[in-house]
């Protein structure tokens, strides 16, 4: 197997990997539900290099971006 393809299975198996931890937080506290979710939309992102705090933050900004655009309608 090639080194970079090697590097991608690791990768893939550090996600799945935080998203199972963030999965049993989940079960005792409903709010990691969103974080799972947002982060399961981010592999790609991940995948490509992407942190997962830099994900989740995105996906903040994006979600404040449209609050401030339907206030100003």
């Amino acid at each position: 197997m090639s080194r970079g393809l090697e590097a991608t299975a690791r990768r893939e198996e550090l996600f799945y990997e935080i998203i199972d931890d963030y999965k049993e937080k989940a079960k005792s506290d409903k709010r990691y539900d969103k974080t799972v979710k947002v982060l399961l939309e981010g592999k790609k992102e991940f995948m490509s290099g992407v942190p997962f705090l830099r994900i989740i933050h995105n996906s903040q900004d994006k979600l404040q971006k449209l609050k401030e655009k339907r206030a100003s309608k």
